[in-house]
Parts: C-alpha cells; structure tokens; sequence
C-alpha cells in the first residue's frame, strides 16, 4: 500500500515554548498510535544536543494513502480530539513560535519512492534519526531514482544497523526528501556513509545536484516508527 508522509518542522522559542509544543504532539501521538491503524509512523523529536538548536521540534507523519485519500477519512482524522487541541494550542498562543513553520507534503504530495522500515525498531534504545532535503536540478530528481532505490535497496539487504531508510520525492519540486534511522551515530559514520552503495549512489546522482542541501540529526522523544498495516505480515 502507497502512503503519503506530512513533515513538520516547529520553530518555537525554546524552554516552556518548546516543552508545550512537545507536550500537545506526543498527545497527538499516543491517540495515533492506540486508535488510528492507517498512521504507520507519527514521530516527535528534537535535534540532538551537539546540533546546537533549543527551538526546533520536528514532527513525522506517515499515513496508509488509501484509507486517508478520501476528504471523509481525512476530515475524521483532523477532527480527533487530540489533533483539534493541538491546533487550538499554537492558534491561541503567539509566544509558541519564533518563526512560520516549514511543513513537508501539504502544499504538495511527499510519497516514497523507495522504502524499508524494520519491525524491532520500537523496542531500539534511542535511535539516530536523519531527516535531510536534497536540491536538484531540473528533471534531476527523475534521473536521479534509480540511484536512491538501489541504496535503499542494498542497505536493507546487508546494513541491519540502518533500521529504517525511506526516499521521498516531492510532487511539486526538485527537492528528494530522506527520513532515515540508525543504531547508532557510530554506525551510520563507520558502516552505511562509507558503503559503497553510498559511493555508488553519488556517483550515479551527483551530477544533478544543486550542492544545496539540509541534514537533521534527531532524538525521538514520542510516538513510534512502524505500525503493521492491515492485512500485513512481518
């Protein structure tokens, strides 16, 4: 099943700020969890401490795209008691944000188009977590899939340390979009950046790339990052 992810980064003002906005999403998150079975992933997390951010707060979302492409499912999700206090938490208070947030897969559609995520990752201690933006070229994100997928594809295969590794292509952009998990920073330095899919994967894409580029590294605070879909098996 095709899903559509919602990506969301807060930009609060830090201290009580930060921590009411945390507090409003890891609500939101253990409503998902318990009662929505089309949310595959609802995530909080907070840029890890030698990032140097005390503001930022990040949300990730992945949604089963057939039970939320209909307005009537979707109308049933935004209407949820925890989703409706969140919205009414950052609309009546203006000393949350410091700035407008950048909110992924709303203007325009952010689906996979290579994606693993394995089932022990709940029970992982303090995954790394990486969301980064990658620009292109015109028609570079085209040119560039089959490079993504092939990475994608050789780190599930022979990476057990990378425990999740999604590439998102915007619908409406040059933009390719990575939501990642690792066991651990030392993993992701030693074993999957010095990879020879990693190598394979730039010399395949490089080209096409502007040189811009965001890379997040994330602690997740709530939520979770797998859920079985409906008519699954591990």
């Amino acid at each position: 099943m095709s899903s559509l992810y919602v990506i969301g980064h807060l930009k609060t003002n830090g201290g009580a700020a930060r921590d009411k906005v945390l507090a409003a999403l890891t609500t939101v998150a253990e409503y998902s969890q318990a009662h929505e079975p089309g949310v595959l992933k609802f995530c909080v997390a907070l840029p890890r401490a030698d990032e140097g951010d005390e503001t930022s707060v990040f949300a990730i979302e992945d949604a089963a795209h057939k039970r939320y492409a209909d307005q009537s499912a979707l109308d049933t999700h935004m209407g949820s008691k925890p989703v409706k206090a969140l919205v009414q938490t950052f609309e009546s208070d203006s000393t949350l944000f410091s700035a407008p947030p950048a909110i992924y897969g709303l203007a325009s559609a952010l689906r996979p188009a290579a994606s693993f995520t394995r089932a022990g990752i709940n029970s992982q201690a303090d995954p790394l977590l990486i969301f980064a933006n990658f620009a292109y070229q015109a028609g570079g994100t085209a040119r560039a899939m089959p490079g993504w997928e092939a990475l994608v594809g050789r780190a599930r295969a022979d990476e057990p340390g990378t425990l999740s590794y999604t590439v998102l292509r915007d619908s409406e952009s040059e933009w390719v979009r990575t939501v990642e998990a690792y066991v651990s920073r030392e993993f992701l330095d030693g074993v999957h950046v010095k990879s020879e899919a990693v190598a394979a994967n730039q010399r395949q894409n490089g080209e096409w790339r502007t040189g811009e580029k965001e890379v997040f590294r994330l602690r997740m605070l709530a939520g979770y990052l797998y859920k079985e879909e409906e008519g699954q098996r591990s």
